[in-house]
């Protein structure tokens, strides 16, 4: 598991495509910018045939510029990807367990930060099962803690031995 600071897709593709903030909310209108699924959602649901003949001009740079980006920033998925929904966050998961591939990824998002899980299904030649209903299973027991969590307070308190 990874965890993402908020927003550093967001900023991570302003910065590669040194487009302003206000350039893109003119291409892709203000949602796009509020966060990380945000981003990403548009990222997916942005496909060739958004872009045609009828596409006024000066969408079209912006929605192929979209589409380069989703090549190189989506994982491959040749299975499918799925939408992610829980209490607390919202995502996405790139391949399905039960085609047998060589990973699974899931990229989570909530306001304040972004979890990404790696199911790596065929590590060093071994062949774990690891099902839908076992990634779905981890996916809500997901919850978001205060770094000062009853938990960590009750670790770090000295021990009266």
């Amino acid at each position: 598991m990874k965890c993402q600071p908020p927003r550093e897709f967001v900023e991570g593709v302003l910065s590669s495509t040194k487009m302003s903030s206000d350039d893109f909310r003119r291409a892709f209108g203000d949602g796009a910018l509020e966060s990380d699924y945000a981003l990403t959602r548009l990222m997916l649901e942005t496909t060739p045939d958004t872009v045609g003949i009828r596409t006024p001009h000066r969408q079209q740079g912006p929605l192929m510029a979209m589409l380069v980006l989703k090549g190189i920033a989506t994982p491959p998925a040749d299975s499918g990807m799925f939408a992610v929904h829980t209490e607390e966050f919202d995502g996405f998961q790139y391949q399905d367990p039960q085609a047998s591939p060589q990973w699974v990824l899931m990229d989570l998002f909530a306001a304040d930060r972004g979890l990404e899980f790696q199911f790596f299904l065929h590590y060093h030649g071994a062949s774990p099962h690891v099902s839908q209903a076992d990634i779905n299973r981890i996916v809500r027991t997901v919850h978001k803690v205060s770094p000062y969590s009853a938990l960590k307070q009750a670790s770090l308190a000295p021990s009266h031995d």
